[in-house]
């Protein structure tokens, strides 16, 4: 009795041990799953920040097959093209280029890079070098979110925890440190926020990678940045203001800010904590055999509204420090002439570049890596060079403004795609011939213009025209594409004003504004790549489009050509 009384216990102490791990197992799961929800979807489409799945496909790649890598903020991930150098060049690279990416964010990086990679060439972008250790924090988030649990995540926890501080310790702010390396902690609130977005299948989950290796490309305009010449004045005419209390007869708030030393103080010099961070990227890069070079791309926007306004004041910095560093330092907006064009190649007055610049900026490091590295063919890589150029037919769609130009680039897409038209008010009667003519190419018959004012709609359907309708009346008309549902409406000036509409499947793709409003199928991703409008009433007939939708469009192609369907 004794031996089965104990056998008896034995098996339930078994059988505890057994359901005490399945429980913790499922309180593991259950946490991570609940944690995955809650914090936000960096990579879905209707967000600004980067995709997650560029920092996990950086872990996927085949080891040591990375020549050169690309550290820095949006200044670099939205700008360099690691596909484009490979093109030209021959030598792969990968862009880890991140949102706000503080000095001590990229030495985390680094110490990633080395776990898998053994790059030759390691480029640093200065922005982060002027820019107060506190206004890495978001930057550092997205890190921490964004990346496994490892000792370098740690220490960067240690310093978000700590306001980015390089005195940070891991006892100074717990409840920060506890946040970073947890999320679910500081995001639990969000429950009560839930979408749809949050439940959508994390694409950075999968096995497929996206064909930019890193590159966040832009292909969307906004207003002109400053010449060089203006932006140096403005910034010697605003430090020299900072120092006067006193500012056209009020009290100046630069004066003040700079007294309480607070972050939203413009600064040209290099702060400490960077100073710290980057001798200790360059003893890193030493330690491996990887060359440092420093870099910086151009930007022209007014130095009193964007800190990271990149001035011959900042540029004498940095060329001291590359002295005393013994590295190059690349400026590409002082010492090298790219061909930068103000009023195409910037996408957010003077801020970013868009796809016309970064293919200026790339060029400009392919040409470099070439004469330093030994061209070799990477299967990976040459594979990708195809959903690539996809990629770019659609962004240079989107970034054309010229109406000749614009139907030109469809021939880009035989046989592939629905051209999907409306008239809003008026503005389409001043057609040059050579518009006439490029309206003819795709199969409507330019003398519908003629009339002032009209109404029209009109459909070209794999280069066949399904539509082409005016009236001096409102009109309308309902079309099918697969299990899409368009409807198209336009009414002219004398319509109640004039009005258009482009639904598809009730949400609308037209930009409404007055002209020619255009919105393109894509029917092998089923997405929309481009909503424009020409107003042919303006001097100029300049394209018209909505930057953030533009983005979001060329996103969810993106999205596209990284799926298990996708057939090219």
């Amino acid at each position: 009795m004794l031996i089965k009384s104990l056998l008896k216990e034995k098996l339930i102490n078994s059988r505890n041990k057994v359901r005490a791990f399945f429980f913790i197992i499922f309180t593991y799961v259950l946490f991570f799953v609940f944690q995955s929800l809650l914090v936000p979807k960096w990579n879905y489409p209707d967000f600004r920040e980067y995709l997650t799945k560029s920092m996990s496909d950086f872990r996927k790649l085949k080891k040591n097959s990375v020549e050169a890598i690309f550290l820095g903020s949006s200044h670099v991930g939205e700008e360099i093209s690691p596909m484009q150098i490979y093109i030209e060049s021959g030598v792969t690279t990968y862009n880890q280029g991140t949102p706000l990416q503080s000095t001590d964010g990229s030495l985390f990086l680094l110490y990633e890079t080395f776990k898998t990679q053994a790059p030759k060439y390691v480029f640093l972008d200065v922005n982060s070098f002027f820019l107060s250790p506190k206004s890495g924090e978001e930057g550092r988030t997205f890190l921490l979110d964004s990346s496994p649990l490892s000792k370098e995540k740690i220490r960067l926890a240690v310093a978000c925890g700590n306001g980015g501080g390089i005195k940070a310790n891991i006892f100074s702010n717990t409840e920060n440190l506890i946040s970073a390396l947890f999320p679910l902690y500081k995001y639990h609130v969000n429950w009560t926020k839930l979408k749809k977005t949050n439940f959508t299948f994390d694409i950075s989950n999968s096995e497929h990678m996206y064909s930019t290796f890193g590159f966040d490309m832009y292909s969307s305009y906004a207003g002109e940045p400053l010449l060089w010449t203006d932006l140096n004045d403005i910034e010697y005419q605003m430090l020299a203001a900072m120092d006067s209390p006193f500012f056209d007869g009020k009290i100046n708030e630069s004066y003040v800010r700079k007294l309480k030393n607070t972050d939203a103080v413009y600064n040209n010099h290099i702060t400490n904590e960077s100073m710290i961070y980057l001798k200790k990227i360059k003893e890193v890069c030493d330690k491996k055999g990887a060359i440092l070079v420093l870099s910086k791309n151009p930007v022209a926007m007014f130095p009193n509204l964007y800190r990271s306004s990149w001035t011959k004041s900042k540029s004498s910095e940095v060329k001291k420090i590359a002295s005393e560093l013994g590295v190059d330092f690349l400026d590409l907006q002082y010492d090298f002439d790219l061909g930068i064009d103000y009023k195409k190649d910037f996408k957010d007055f003077g801020q970013h570049l868009n796809y016309y610049g970064d293919k200026k900026v790339s060029s400009f490091f392919a040409s470099y890596l070439k004469d330093r590295c030994k061209p070799s063919y990477n299967q990976f890589y040459s594979e990708n060079i195809e959903k690539y150029n996809r990629q770019v037919s659609v962004a240079l769609l989107q970034l054309e403004r010229d109406f000749c130009e614009y139907v030109n680039l469809l021939k880009n897409f035989p046989d592939e795609i629905c051209v999907l038209m409306a008239v809003n008010d008026c503005g389409i009667e001043s057609l040059t011939e050579a518009e006439k003519i490029a309206l003819h190419t795709i199969g409507i018959e330019s003398q519908y213009f003629a009339t002032w004012p009209n109404s029209f709609i009109g459909i070209v359907d794999n280069g066949i025209v399904q539509l082409d309708m005016r009236s001096n009346q409102s009109i309308e008309f309902s079309y099918n594409i697969d299990d899409k549902k368009i409807r198209l409406m336009s009414k002219g000036f004398l319509q109640n004003g004039g009005q258009c509409s482009i639904k598809i499947n009730s949400e609308e793709f037209a930009i409404c504004r007055r002209g020619l409003n255009i919105a393109i199928y894509d029917k092998k991703s089923k997405t929309v790549i481009d909503s424009v409008c020409f107003d042919f009433h303006e001097k100029e007939h300049e394209a018209q489009r909505q930057a953030h939708l533009t983005h979001k469009k060329l996103r969810e192609y993106m999205e596209y050509l990284i799926s298990e369907n996708m057939e090219i």
